[in-house]
């Protein structure tokens, strides 16, 4: 009998921050209380799925500007164990 393949649920959350210059940036301020509601409906519903919080700087993560979120995405869609992103974080929509 061979084991069944692990599925797993990505969810984003906090926000991002554009910096200008030193000592100056632009925030899409968000603290991902919508991640973990996410996580907590997801749990409920698809027991064979591991959750995966996927956090911004401000959320207690470590990914802090869009770019960084964007080469995260890039990995996940590379991983065949990836079956869902839910995207819930806050991306700053100005760059300098």
């Amino acid at each position: 009998m061979t084991t069944p393949k692990i599925k797993r649920i990505h969810i984003f959350g906090g926000g991002t921050v554009a910096h200008i210059t030193s000592h100056f940036a632009v925030s899409a301020p968000a603290y991902g209380q919508t991640a973990v509601t996410l996580g907590r409906l997801c749990r409920d519903r698809f027991d064979t799925c591991e959750i995966e919080y996927e956090l911004t700087r401000m959320a207690g993560g470590n990914m802090e500007t869009n770019a960084d979120v964007a080469a995260r995405i890039e990995e996940l869609k590379a991983d065949s164990a990836t079956k869902v992103i839910f995207m819930s974080a806050a991306l700053c929509d100005w760059e300098p």
